[in-house]
């Protein structure tokens, strides 16, 4: 394995992580997390917020469809018949 590879994993892991750890200590730190409920200081952006992540969403599901298909497919080396790998 490459040290990018190790490096994208390891930010990855810790990323992944923070959707668990900040709201608990968040509750260790006894602050509670109703009061995001009455954050009315991003509703202008609420639009936003939901509709750029279903255009990225889009994109990698059509990138997917497009290009990534294609290239799952193997070539027999005796033959030239295809098959295809299956997750």
């Amino acid at each position: 394995m490459t040290t990018k590879t190790n490096i994208s994993g390891l930010i990855t892991t810790l990323l992944s992580t923070v959707c668990c750890i900040v709201p608990l200590m968040l509750l260790l730190l006894s602050i509670g997390s109703s009061w995001v409920a009455n954050l009315t200081a991003l509703e202008p952006y609420k639009l936003y917020f939901i509709g750029i992540p279903i255009v990225i969403l889009a994109s990698f599901i059509a990138y997917w469809k497009i290009f990534l298909q294609k290239q799952m497919r193997i070539i027999l080396p005796s033959s030239t018949s295809t098959i295809q790998m299956e997750r």
